[in-house]
């Protein structure tokens, strides 16, 4: 008897948590449903009220009264920052400030949990706000997590100026780096807001100060390199192939040079790239045979040579090359398709049937 107690104790109690899960998987589900029927109302209603105030029919400002409301207004003003052009941007920017959205993000960064701070740091980055650089620069002071540092470094790229620059490379020089990448994000970021304030020259003498800045972490300048090549700044370079020729000994340097070169619109610097075919760090060749598709047909018997190199990297990569120099690197790879090096056999196949 006492065994059966027990066994009808344990299904009633597995039959009543089986209950409350399926109870409070429904309720979920509703809740769920519910606030995104309310996202798609409110994101009606704001859209209409600032496609008004974009087109001047209406100077009326709805600011939002919920935590919900200000998340569906602050994704759609960043959603039409980015796609505005740059005159509607500027209203935009007004109606965010006129909105109360800033006072909410910043008291939310002010949260003791990283994942508000980092998110609130976020949309104010979007925002791009001249106005909020002291609030940043106050912001990292004091706050302990890198990863929100990291945000507010992010967004002060997005709004830099000479001083934001120097303030930035003071920062990410002692460190406070989450990685290349992100270091290269933020100098494409500072890039396109010199750019758009009309003011890439102080980029550029803050480029050429680099290349002879002694003390200066390597990684730092190779990553800044790469933002150049990545923005498409085609101003800095003859400046990279100053840091080409001057990074001897420092082959992580003079391969983001290489790549630099070979996204930019820069035909009267392929002699650098075809001088760097014959480097002795395999790497470097790999990167140059990589770029001289950007360079002219002079560079196609330097790449058959380079079909035959001991590197796997530097073969594909040049094979790659011949693919997009025209007539003459395609004729030079349907030559090779008769190679007795079975690898350049193969490759060049490949690449002519791609």
């Amino acid at each position: 008897m006492k065994v059966d107690a027990v066994l009808n104790y344990v299904l009633i109690s597995l039959f009543v948590t089986v209950l409350l899960l399926f109870l409070i998987l429904v309720f979920h589900k509703l809740f769920i449903e519910f606030t995104e029927r309310r996202k798609k109302r409110l994101h009606s209603r704001y859209s209409t009220c600032l496609r008004k105030y974009l087109l001047g029919r209406d100077g009326m400002v709805v600011s939002p009264r919920s935590q919900l409301g200000c998340e569906v207004l602050s994704a759609l003003c960043i959603e039409k920052l980015q796609a505005a052009p740059e005159e509607d941007q500027d209203v935009i920017k007004q109606y965010i400030r006129s909105a109360t959205l800033v006072n909410h993000y910043r008291k939310m960064a002010e949260s003791p949990a990283m994942p508000k701070r980092f998110h609130a740091v976020k949309r104010l980055g979007h925002f791009s706000l001249d106005e909020l650089k002291p609030y940043f620069k106050d912001l990292i002071l004091e706050e302990p997590s890198d990863e929100v540092k990291g945000a507010v470094i992010w967004a002060m790229s997005r709004i830099a100026d000479e001083d934001t620059l120097d303030w930035i490379t003071r920062i990410l020089s002692k460190g406070i780096s989450l990685s290349s990448k992100y270091n290269e994000f933020v100098y494409s970021n500072i890039i396109r807001s010199f750019q758009k304030k009309g003011i890439i020259i102080s980029f550029l003498v803050f480029l050429e100060k680099l290349i002879d800045g002694r003390g200066f972490p390597l990684v730092l300048k190779r990553d800044i390199i790469e933002a150049c090549g990545s923005s498409r700044l085609n101003e800095a370079s003859r400046l990279i192939v100053d840091f080409f020729f001057s990074s001897d000994g420092h082959p992580a340097v003079k391969i983001a040079c290489m790549r630099a070169l070979g996204k930019l619109d820069c035909p009267q610097y392929g002699g650098v790239i075809t001088s760097a075919l014959f480097h002795d760090d395999w790497r470097v060749r790999s990167q140059a045979a990589r770029a001289a598709s950007a360079c002219s047909e002079s560079a196609i018997p330097h790449l058959r040579n380079l079909l035959y190199d001991e590197y796997y990297y530097v073969r594909i990569n040049a094979a790659r090359s011949l693919t997009k120099l025209g007539n003459g690197g395609l004729s030079l790879l349907k030559s090779e398709m008769n190679s007795e090096d079975p690898f350049v056999r193969d490759t060049a196949r490949f690449m002519l049937r791609k």
